[in-house]
């Protein structure tokens, strides 16, 4: 089978881009693919300099898009001006009747990337990040749902806005209705699904767990000396807490500062705040400007310490010296930093909400996010509790002996074999099987 995969490869992209690492990591595993199969990672950018470091010697890289006909129109041109200059105008009256095409019919297939992908010789697609080529290309799929909040909490911008909403519906309808198989995270992402879109055709046995492992960046453990580097290199007191997320409203930013104040204010304790991750985006520098004017507001600038895109070496050494990682999200149904939390014998406190509880269980200290004194008290008891910081870490680690990475290698193996039954028995018009074959992984 030749395996066409699509990874997000952006450092600033958050979680998908740490899912897509662990998706990586997994295809290397002996177990994850059969002696012949094959694979090819479709990138946008082929120089991307940190691609080696993810890869498999014996992948092949492409790019995402084919060869088109305009860069050939740019290559006539530098041949032959007057020809180039006529056959540049011929292209942008081509684009703009395939744009009014396209306006026309959303899901209109895309045929060149279609004939790219057959020209490589694609049994199998995986999408670890959900693309409308994946039911635009009449190429079998294998594709991944990572929330639904769209349809779970529309009052958030970043997944309600209208056009915001109608585009992640439109992809997510129509992405899993065409799947061989659809990939979450948890039974809670399975119910979603079904509960979502059940009636497009999809059974409950094309839609697979696949949980979250730590990202193959995490240590098992760091030493003090790297703590404490990372620390003066970012100008950080000895105490603090950590939150590494984008600033998306349902992040929860505010609440968490409102906290820090309240624990201030009412408990006479100076407590530290780290924050970390990207704003580039009308909303995300909204929001940011907004915490940014609450935080000078409630006079924390000396508590609170922004400091903007963190490169992966230095998370481990972030997670392990804070006092805990503070995440209050209104999102799921599961999430990573949990999980590098625990890798790093970090305490966590996280939400008491659906999906997020069942991923944490007694790992983490679950609080309302909804309530500022919830999470002041919370914070109040890691600042201070030794003892249950302890027994916060040890339950951590126990929880995060069900997220093995040969277990994510395994079951993605297993669900790849159930896509490749389905594609094979589509040819040869025989019903698949709805169990996967078993994979070799030890």
């Amino acid at each position: 089978m030749k395996l066409g995969v699509v990874p997000l490869l952006s450092g600033d992209s958050g979680g998908v881009y740490q899912y897509c690492l662990m998706v990586l990591e997994a295809l290397r595993n002996p177990c994850a693919l059969r002696s012949d199969d094959s694979v090819t990672l479709f990138v946008h950018d082929t120089q991307d300099s940190g691609l080696n470091d993810v890869i498999s010697p014996d992948w092949a890289i492409q790019p995402l898009r084919p060869p088109s006909l305009r860069r050939r129109a740019a290559s006539a041109a530098q041949t032959i001006p007057l020809i180039g200059s006529l056959i540049h105008l011929l292209w942008k009256c081509v684009s703009y009747f395939r744009r009014k095409a396209a306006h026309r019919s959303s899901s209109q297939p895309r045929r060149e990337q279609e004939k790219w992908f057959r020209s490589l010789g694609i049994d199998l697609m995986l999408y670890p990040v959900p693309m409308s080529i994946s039911f635009e290309c009449r190429i079998p799929y294998v594709f991944t749902v990572h929330d639904l909040q769209h349809r779970l909490q529309p009052q958030f911008p970043e997944v309600g806005e209208p056009a915001e909403w109608q585009a992640r519906e439109a992809l997510f309808k129509s992405g899993i209705e065409g799947a061989e198989v659809v990939i979450v995270d948890s039974e809670t992402g399975r119910q979603d699904v079904m509960s979502c879109y059940g009636n497009r055709g999809i059974s409950a046995d094309r839609v697979r767990v696949l949980p979250f492992v730590p990202p193959s960046y995490s240590p098992e453990r760091t030493s003090l000396h790297e703590q404490q580097e990372v620390r003066l290199r970012y100008k950080l007191p000895d105490r603090y807490f950590f939150y590494p997320a984008q600033f998306w409203p349902h992040k929860n930013h505010q609440r968490l500062v409102r906290a820090l104040a309240t624990l201030r204010d009412q408990y006479s304790t100076c407590a530290h705040l780290v924050l970390c991750g990207s704003r580039n985006n009308e909303i995300r520098s909204r929001t940011f400007a907004e915490l940014s004017d609450l935080i000078r507001e409630l006079g924390l600038q000396g508590q609170v310490h922004y400091l903007g895109f963190v490169p992966d070496s230095d998370m481990p050494a972030l997670y392990a010296g804070s006092q805990a990682l503070t995440m209050p999200t209104f999102f799921g149904p599961t999430n990573i930093p949990i999980l590098e939390a625990w890798s790093l014998g970090c305490p966590v406190l996280t939400s008491d909400i659906r999906g997020v509880r069942d991923q944490a269980g007694d790992g983490a200290l679950l609080v309302d996010p909804t309530s500022v004194e919830a999470l002041a008290d919370g914070l109040r008891q890691l600042w201070y509790d030794d003892a249950l910081r302890a027994q916060l870490r040890t339950n951590g680690a126990k929880r995060l002996a069900d997220f093995s990475k040969e277990d994510f290698a395994q079951q993605l193996s297993e669900i790849l074999e159930l896509a490749r039954s389905r594609v094979l028995a589509s040819r040869t018009q025989i019903s698949p099987a709805t169990e996967p074959l078993t994979g070799t992984c030890s």
